[in-house]
This record gives C-alpha cells, structure tokens and sequence, in this order.
C-alpha cells in the first residue's frame, strides 16, 4: 500500500532547492558563473577598449578582479594614468581625464573615468589634465614608442 500526501507549495520548493544543491558536483561549483550573475557575485563588468579620435583607450583597476581583467587587455598600451588621494593613497573615480597634443588639439577627452585610464597614443609628449571634485591637475608627459608611461596623479 503505498501512502500519497499533498505537501504545501513551500516545502516542494525548499526541498526543490535542497535536490539542486545536493547534486551540483565540484566541477559545477567552480564552473564560471554567467556574466549576468557577475555582477550579484559583486565581480566589476569586464572593461571594454573604447576607441576616440583614432585613439583606443579603457578605464578600470577597480579592486583585485577589476586590475586582473585590465591585464591582457592593455598589453599594447603606452600610457596609464593612476589617480589617488595622496594622504589615504586610496584610488579615485569619476575623474575627468582630457589629454592634448603639443599644438593644444584635445585628443581624448574621458569623463567619469575609473581609477586608472590605459592610452595606445603614438608617441609624443602630451599635455594631460586630470579633474576631480579635489581639483585639476595637469603635467607634461612623454609618451615612449615602446614599453608604457605610467603617471601617477595625487590629490590632497
């Protein structure tokens, strides 16, 4: 004789969850997650080379996951601008970012930028300013043709 008894919608699904659970196998857990779930894991968006006036560019470098993402991404460029409070040395977002030729011609204009900003300029020196609500900074910097410039903008 077999006993039939109708469960209440709540324990179908919490048993549901617990036979999903119970059968994910080690190769399931340490499967990447979908890039919609990147986001929840609280993983930053993969950053995407943007190009403007022939220039391709990307801003990023937020946390240890952001920086690994920038890493194969910007092997071929030039210059990396890194912005940072001087007294905390903790990173800066939401910099406005312009960088001019030497005739004073804007090339790349970046606002809202993350912490660090990577360039492919041709080389050159370059006149760079950098805005935040701390201020503007500006300097003159020399772009190699090989290897990469890195700039270091301190605010504070």
């Amino acid at each position: 004789m077999t006993l039939h008894r109708r469960l209440h919608p709540t324990t179908l699904a919490r048993a549901a969850a617990l036979a999903c659970v119970t059968v994910l196998t080690p190769v399931a857990i340490a499967a990447e997650p979908p890039a919609s779930s990147k986001m929840l894991s609280g993983m930053p968006p993969a950053p995407e080379v943007r190009r403007e006036n022939g220039i391709d560019f990307l801003t990023g470098g937020v946390g240890i996951d952001g920086r690994a993402q920038l890493k194969p991404l910007v092997r071929d460029m030039n210059l990396q601008l890194v912005f940072a409070e001087k007294k905390t040395g903790g990173y800066l977002a939401d910099v406005e970012v312009v960088i001019e030729d030497r005739k004073g011609g804007e090339i790349l204009k970046v606002s809202n930028s993350d912490p660090m900003v990577f360039a492919a300029l041709e080389p050159g020196t370059y006149s760079i300013k950098a805005r935040t609500a701390h201020g503007t900074l500006e300097r003159e910097v020399k772009v190699p043709a090989s290897g990469r410039r890195t700039e270091l903008f301190l605010w504070g």
